[in-house]
């Protein structure tokens, strides 16, 4: 079954969390909108003039006025699509009525693939036009403005833990543990919350060698699960959904029959009395 995933939200989730000490000097505006004409920009990062850089490599290139252009997992970072970013950086001192905002305007690129038919594009242009200077970061050398470009998976899991794992595909190097611990303090935080209802979401099916992953995803974050699944429940039963409940009964017998043709009858009578107990085994069926 496909999952709709909303990654442009997840990544700036991500981004705002790996960011948040900053929070104070950086405004996130997601999809600005730079003209008349309606034309986005994923993020414009507008950073308070004066105040002390931002000591992550992520943002060094950051000025004044920072565009960040995201692709999703299903998108590239073609020619096409980096000369119309280019566009939209190169009408925003036009958008707010001062030829200075190019001096103060930084881009960044960030996707979930290494570009290579667009770094053979700029070859033609320099011999040498892009320089990595960090896991997963490369500066652009081809503009008068600084451009950057992130590669996700290429990203150190150690410095950057909530982009690194903004992925829908769970491998041994996405490091859950520690995505865990970090998650933990911040739970009942919005944004965090919303980082990992996307994390969890996209990562929810298990597929032929992905599912011992999977198993570890539930033991790492099943109390989540559950309040998601709780939460949803709720808000069908509030609508009054009489299909939402069906469904649930649908669920429920097909649990108890699997449970009772593997003889785990204790098991059956505990989640009779047991919501959250029988939550976990619904989910531990992928029910």
């Amino acid at each position: 079954m496909s999952v709709s995933i909303n990654w442009h939200d997840f990544f700036m989730s991500g981004l705002q969390i790996q960011l948040e000490s900053y929070k104070d000097i950086l405004t996130f505006e997601p999809e600005y909108v730079l003209n008349r004409q309606s034309r986005r920009i994923d993020c414009l990062i507008t950073k308070i003039p004066g105040t002390p850089a931002v000591n992550s490599a992520i943002a060094r290139n950051f000025r004044q006025y920072n565009l960040i252009d995201y692709k999703g997992p299903s998108e590239s970072m073609n020619v096409i699509n980096y000369y119309k970013v280019l566009s939209y950086a190169y009408s925003l001192p036009e958008h707010l009525g001062s030829a200075d905002v190019l001096d103060q305007l930084s881009v960044m690129l960030v996707t979930h693939y290494y570009p290579y038919n667009l770094i053979k594009h700029f070859r033609k242009k320099l011999p040498d036009p892009i320089e990595r200077f960090a896991p997963g970061m490369y500066d652009i050398r081809i503009e008068p403005v600084p451009v950057q470009l992130v590669v996700l998976p290429q990203l150190s899991p150690e410095e950057y833990i909530w982009l690194r794992c903004l992925t829908n595909k769970l491998t041994p190097e996405i490091p859950l543990q520690k995505l865990a611990d970090s998650y933990a303090p911040h739970k009942d935080e919005t944004l965090y919350q919303r980082f990992m209802n996307a994390f969890i979401r996209a990562n929810r099916v298990a597929k032929g060698e992905e599912a011992l992953m999977c198993e570890a995803l539930y033991e790492l974050f099943a109390d989540e699960l559950i309040k998601r699944e709780l939460k949803g429940r709720n808000e069908g039963k509030n609508e009054g959904r009489n299909e939402g409940r069906n469904e649930g009964m649908e669920r429920l017998s097909e649990l108890n029959l699997k449970l009772v043709s593997e003889n785990r009858i204790p098991e059956l009578i505990r989640a009779a009395s047991d919501p959250v107990y029988r939550e976990e085994l619904l989910l531990q069926y992928q029910l």
